[in-house]
């Protein structure tokens, strides 16, 4: 059986990254102020788990109307514009 690389399994944050901030893009900006995170994952498919991984690590890039990112009630980002 093969043995698989420890660098196989690394995740490719920039792609996911870029993908995530060209949603965030589109995303729509809630009566509250807030993009949330249910938005986010329908627009874009990609796993929960993923989105707050890219959302924890940072680089995200909200448009000016957002004042962050909500995951139900909770304020999990914060716009720093």
């Amino acid at each position: 059986m093969n043995e698989v690389k420890k660098d196989e399994l690394k995740i490719d944050y920039e792609r996911y990254n870029v993908a995530l901030n060209k949603v965030l893009q589109k995303a729509p900006v809630r009566k509250d102020g807030y993009i949330h995170l249910s938005d986010i994952w329908i627009i874009s498919s990609l796993p929960k788990d993923l989105l707050l991984e890219l959302i924890r690590v940072g680089n995200v890039r909200l448009p000016s109307a957002a004042k962050g990112i909500k995951n139900r009630k909770k304020v999990i980002f914060k716009n720093s514009q």
